[in-house]
């Protein structure tokens, strides 16, 4: 793996005769190291740009932003982070939608529906989509944290798109995932 770097700064200065001296041409070309390997790469490292809300509704809704294109025969590595408000305990729940698996295995964590730590392994076979799973909740004012790593292998061709919704549809009450969380995605076969 190679990785490129240029300069912030590019030196308008002309190249002096001398080739055994950095010139200025030098310090302005792009530098390419190697030997990186251990560096953590993605395919996919998709941010959410604005909060986005779900009041009185149980129903998953696609995430927007946080979903890539995969193809059959694909086993890709996930992590998702979802940082989010619900006003009602236990008053959030995400997973993925996907256009068909044979296999899911991951760890889904954050806080349970009765707002204590949780970290839950998860095997499933044959679908299209990952169980829902809850996560905690009780103000609008305080920042919270669930989220999935794993592996999905895909048996059709389509799109991998995290979703959410309120646990308890509650009139009044809503489920935002906020922005900045996000979506990584590795293709590993």
């Amino acid at each position: 793996m190679a990785v490129s770097v240029t300069h912030a700064f590019v030196s308008g200065k002309s190249d002096g005769g001398d080739s055994t001296q950095v010139r200025p041409s030098d310090w302005n070309d792009e530098h390419v190291f190697t030997g990186l390997e251990t560096l953590e790469t993605w395919d996919h490292i998709l941010t959410k740009a604005s909060d986005q809300g779900v009041t009185n509704s149980t129903t998953l809704v696609d995430c927007t932003g946080l979903s890539f294109s995969c193809s059959s025969g694909e086993f890709w590595e996930v992590e998702v982070l979802l940082i989010y408000t619900a006003d009602g305990t236990g008053d959030m729940q995400w997973r993925f939608n996907t256009p068909g698996f044979d296999l899911s295995v991951r760890v889904d964590w954050g806080e349970n529906s009765a707002n204590a730590a949780h970290s839950t392994a998860v095997r499933e076979a044959s679908t299209t989509t990952t169980t829902a799973r809850a996560a905690g909740g009780g103000t609008t004012t305080v920042l919270r944290g669930a989220g999935t790593k794993g592996f999905i292998a895909t048996n059709a061709s389509g799109t991998i798109q995290v979703q959410f919704a309120q646990l308890a549809a509650t009139a009044g009450q809503t489920a935002t995932i906020k922005a900045g969380s996000y979506l990584r995605a590795r293709q590993l076969v």
